[in-house]
């Protein structure tokens, strides 16, 4: 699951005339989130179609709603990881390119949660991942927009 939320949170993403995106390890390297065998070999580039950070999106939040019928106490380890990893965002940084591509993921993601619980009927996604979010990035954003 790491993995994979890396892959759609992390990735930099530069589309081409033809609609494909290139990806390639991008914030992650500069977080520290990767493991520490791949911080020193340089970063694949990958073609990625139009619909993949969505279909991955969709895979991460099927993939934690199943997670929430098995065990409500095993979310708590994803909630952790995605309110660390928005805090870092929030803080001002000096790649603001990437920090709002970034930005702009986690609320896709935020849509795709929303899109999620509203079909399904579950609560989930806002008490286990963006209640604790928000509550701990409110005054970061506050400080932003002000």
């Amino acid at each position: 699951m790491k993995l994979l939320w890396q892959e759609y949170l992390f990735s930099v993403r530069l589309k081409n005339q033809d609609g494909v995106t290139s990806g390639a390890p991008g914030n992650s390297l500069e977080h520290g989130n990767l493991p520490f065998h791949h911080k020193s070999v340089e970063p694949l580039k990958i073609k990625y179609s139009r619909s993949y950070f969505q279909e991955l999106g969709k895979c991460i939040v099927e993939i934690l709603s199943g997670v929430y019928l098995l065990e409500h106490d095993l979310l708590s380890t994803f909630s952790v990881v995605f309110k660390e990893n928005c805090l870092r965002m929030f803080q001002p940084m000096g790649n603001t390119e990437s920090t709002t591509e970034n930005v702009e993921q986690v609320i896709k993601f935020l849509s795709l949660l929303e899109k999620h619980s509203v079909r399904k009927g579950e609560s989930w996604p806002l008490v286990y991942v963006v209640g604790p979010m928000l509550a701990k990035s409110f005054p970061l954003i506050r400080s932003h927009v002000s």
